[in-house]
């Protein structure tokens, strides 16, 4: 994506840029890079959702109390399919201290494979 921009006056030689979701900030795009008027940047996995209220910040490296918002654009998942959840079941009564499996099923495109690891944590009582 490329990010661009035109300024007037002295604002300093760098500049930050964020990337929003209308008014929360998702992520910092380049914490310093150079007043060039360009910039291109990488637009990451969102794992709090995609849509069409998405824009740019730009602002002064030296004062971010001089910014600018780009408009809203749309950023959209580069994966698509649906995903079901096949165990546990609806209804179904697990034990507490025992082990069970989840599974689920999937259609359409995986993406990259995901690897999980989990940790069983045993309280513990203070006599």
């Amino acid at each position: 994506m490329d990010v661009r921009w035109t300024n007037t006056g002295s604002i300093g030689s760098y500049v930050i840029i964020q990337l929003y979701n209308d008014t929360l900030p998702v992520t910092t795009l380049t914490s310093a890079t150079s007043n060039a008027g360009q910039y291109s940047a990488y637009v990451p996995t969102l794992y709090g959702g995609y849509g069409s209220k998405f824009r740019v910040k730009v602002s002064s490296y030296y004062d971010p109390g001089i910014f600018a918002f780009s408009g809203y654009f749309t950023i959209s998942s580069a994966y698509s399919g649906t995903l079901t959840i096949t165990s546990p079941a609806k209804g179904a009564t697990w034990s507490a201290g025992s082990y069970y499996n989840v599974t689920w099923t999937t259609t359409g495109s995986r993406g990259p494979t995901c690897r999980s690891r989990s940790t069983v944590i045993q309280p513990r009582f203070h006599t």
